[in-house]
């Protein structure tokens, strides 16, 4: 929009007050032809033909000057438009090369401004690394310290570790301390990483209970601890009871276990997975044909039994050794061979020996 109070071009007033003028000055001829009574100056009417000749003239001068008139009528308006628009076009013009020039110092501002912002972070990344590139070598033997004192820490953790420590080597090899900031960034605390050693089992239980398709939503929830510390109590409670009761133990490990007992076997006690292989493959009371669903060779029983029968028969089912044993502290031993049938009642569990 034009500015009102923005003074206008010299020559443009100069302009608009000359034709002003000649609007003016039209406008006075024609009320003097108009209050013209027919007596003008120099008009003699002894000579002949004097009146005509000035009735002629007066028409003429007449028609002049209501041409010009109407000329100037129409010529006026058109030159004061033009001078309003060479006007407004100025302006226009003026605000827009400010507005260019504003743009243009804006413009270059925020250049200025984002160099100094990427010089900034440069040096402060120039420094961290150079810092990284320091510490690097006691990070790495805070790692390995931590690594020795906890060989109970979770797979997964000893996985991230060592691979962070690796890196930072590299780092600390080859002089690059963008290198060892990186390693850095990814590490977290080395001892909220491995934490307490029942975290870490717990850590490599959940991951055991998701690769066997059970995931844990929240592993620090209140129920996913509590499921974690019982599967840990279930393999403590194996190993003691193998320790002192085989029989027992043997019994809570024969055939297909709950999934949480698998995890737990995999994860808390593989020491004792091998002990579930062995009970998977000891005879429990019943008759078996030797050779068919039971080895040939020696089978004794877990431990002390009481009130156990065993019997062996032939093919055809004649008896050919049996015994009742109301009391046996060191267990029972029997040697079968192929083709007979094996009887165990009340015995407990045996183990192939032999």
């Amino acid at each position: 929009m034009s500015d009102p109070n923005k003074p206008v071009e010299p020559w443009l007033l100069k302009v608009d007050t000359f034709l002003k003028k000649v609007k003016a000055g039209f406008a006075a001829f024609v009320n003097w032809l108009a209050n013209l009574d027919g007596k003008g100056p120099g008009r003699d009417e002894s000579t002949p033909g004097t009146a005509k000749r000035w009735s002629r003239g007066v028409k003429i001068w007449a028609i002049a000057g209501a041409g010009a008139l109407v000329a100037a009528i129409i010529v006026v308006p058109i030159v004061v438009n033009a001078v309003n628009t060479a006007q407004a076009e100025a302006i226009a013009a003026e605000e827009a090369r400010v507005a260019a020039e504003e743009r243009a110092a804006e413009e270059k501002a925020e250049e200025e401004e984002k160099e100094r912002e990427e010089k900034e972070a440069k040096e402060k990344r120039d420094k961290q690394e150079r810092e990284a590139l320091l510490i690097a070598p006691e990070k790495i033997a805070e790692i390995d310290a931590a690594l020795k004192a906890s060989p109970w820490a979770a797979p997964e953790d000893v996985a991230t570790l060592t691979k962070a420590r690796n890196d930072l080597q590299a780092a600390v090899d080859q002089k690059s301390g963008r290198g060892a900031y990186l390693a850095l960034a990814y590490l977290k605390p080395i001892t909220e990483m491995i934490g307490t050693q029942e975290e870490a089992a717990a850590k490599t239980f959940f991951a055991a209970l998701e690769t066997a398709g059970t995931p844990v939503t929240d592993p620090n929830s209140s129920d996913s601890k509590a499921k974690a510390a019982e599967a840990q109590a279930w393999c403590d409670t194996l190993r003691r009871n193998w320790s002192g009761d085989r029989g027992l133990a043997a019994a809570s490990l024969r055939g297909s276990l709950p999934t949480d007992r698998e995890a737990a076997l995999t994860a808390l006690c593989p020491d004792m997975r091998g002990v579930k292989d062995a009970a998977d493959q000891m005879l429990a009371d019943g008759r078996r044909t030797v050779g068919q669903n039971v080895a040939a060779g020696t089978w004794r029983t877990l431990g002390k039994v009481t009130d156990c029968y065993w019997e062996r028969s032939s093919g055809s089912g004649e008896i050919l050794a049996n015994d009742f044993i109301t009391l046996a502290p060191d267990g029972v031993s029997v040697e079968v061979y192929d083709g007979e049938g094996f009887t165990v009642q009340g015995c407990g569990l045996w183990e192939k020996v032999g």
